[in-house]
């Protein structure tokens, strides 16, 4: 049976507009900069609009980059979706009528779009994300014995030859690492990478 990154979280509820078409009540896991949606759920594109409703009323996002990520060995296929809120700041122009200029600076290798959006693909060399994500996990997990467990099965994943042993030491990653789930959540495609 294939993972489903979703499953063992806290998720939320969002409403996505894609297509002309609204989608309620859409299951997603939010980190920092993505989140996190299940393939089957809905069509994520370039420009879908994310409506997130907070205390404070609702909050829109637009997709950078769907970061779709097909069915694999043992995954779902999901979407790992960069976004971006919506809002754009507004000047007077000597002539006195408004210029709207959005400056967006996103993903590794960045560039400056100004009033347009990006739709290039940077190639990230894998190690970098994997060093990355060891360093996130030196950072972020507290529980020791926890933290060298990860580094250890991540190790076992980069450095062996044979197959079996690569998708054991992933999928002992990914159950050790199950309560902190929104901290690697970024960094799920460099790891199942590893099996691929």
């Amino acid at each position: 049976m294939a993972i489903d990154p979703l499953s063992d979280f806290d998720t939320e509820k969002v409403v996505v507009v894609t297509n002309g078409n609204n989608y309620e009540d859409i299951e997603c896991l939010w980190s920092k900069k993505t989140v996190l949606f299940r393939a089957d759920d809905v069509l994520i594109d370039f420009d879908t609009k994310i409506i997130r409703s907070c205390p404070a009323g609702d909050i829109e996002y637009s997709v950078v980059d769907p970061g779709y990520k097909p069915k694999q060995i043992d995954f779902i296929a999901f979407y790992n979706a960069e976004i971006r809120r919506i809002g754009s700041s507004s000047v007077k122009a000597a002539n006195g009528c408004a210029v709207h200029g959005n400056t967006f600076v996103v993903n590794d290798n960045a560039r400056i779009n100004v009033a347009s959006v990006d739709k290039s693909i940077n190639i990230i060399q894998q190690e970098s994300r994997l060093s990355e994500l060891k360093q996130v996990l030196c950072d972020e997990v507290e529980d020791e014995i926890q933290r060298e467990k990860l580094l250890g099965f991540l190790n076992i994943a980069e450095t062996s030859d044979d197959c079996d042993v690569k998708r054991q030491a992933v999928n002992d990653f990914l159950a050790t690492s199950a309560n902190i789930m929104t901290i690697i959540s970024p960094f799920i495609p460099a790891i199942t990478s590893l099996i691929s």
